[in-house]
């Protein structure tokens, strides 16, 4: 592939450069990419783009994104809550994260699914900083009260109380209990 016409096609129209194309352009200046999955991930020798990066996903358009300074990430990616389910309608792993509800990562292999989702939190967070957006912070740095109110249908709120009372302890320990069990 003659990577001059491959870039001269790219500066001509890049929204209908093949996937293919581009990534010769990335494999030919960056060499193998260090994440390759639905998204491919280059490391490069250029101090304020550390990396470089583009998605092709079926039904969408491919992205090139190249970092263009150094920012400031407040989480890592393996600091958030990660699932992985599999979908039959997919015949693929689905990795999830709990913090980043519209993110998902599709993979043949769970250990796949798992890093494809956290390849593609890592790329998140990036941009979110870049962008000045707010960044979620992940479950396990939150810190909780251990106190929450719940509102409940007052006949309930009455068949708890008598729970609690023919027991002996609080209405408060004996709905605790009861959670503790679920």
């Amino acid at each position: 592939m003659d990577i001059d016409a491959v870039i001269e096609e790219l500066a001509r129209d890049a929204r209908s450069m093949r996937f293919k194309r581009l990534k010769a352009i990335c494999d030919h200046f960056f060499g193998q990419p260090r994440i390759r999955a639905s998204h491919h991930i280059y490391s490069t020798s250029v101090a304020e783009a550390p990396a470089a990066g583009f998605g092709n996903r079926p039904r969408q358009k491919w992205s090139l994104k190249m970092a263009k300074k150094k920012i400031n990430i407040p989480f890592r990616a393996d600091e958030y809550s990660y699932r992985v389910q599999y979908s039959p309608d997919d015949q693929a792993f689905i990795g999830l994260v709990d913090e980043f509800p519209g993110l998902s990562a599709f993979s043949g292999t769970l250990e796949g699914a798992v890093k494809e989702i956290k390849a593609v939190v890592s790329e998140g967070l990036r941009l979110l900083a870049e962008r000045n957006e707010q960044i979620p912070e992940p479950l396990s740095r939150r810190e909780y009260s251990g106190k929450f109110i719940v509102r409940l249908d007052p006949a309930l709120h009455r068949q708890l109380a008598i729970e609690a009372t023919r027991k002996g302890v609080s209405l408060n320990e004996h709905v605790r209990e009861k959670l503790a069990s679920v």
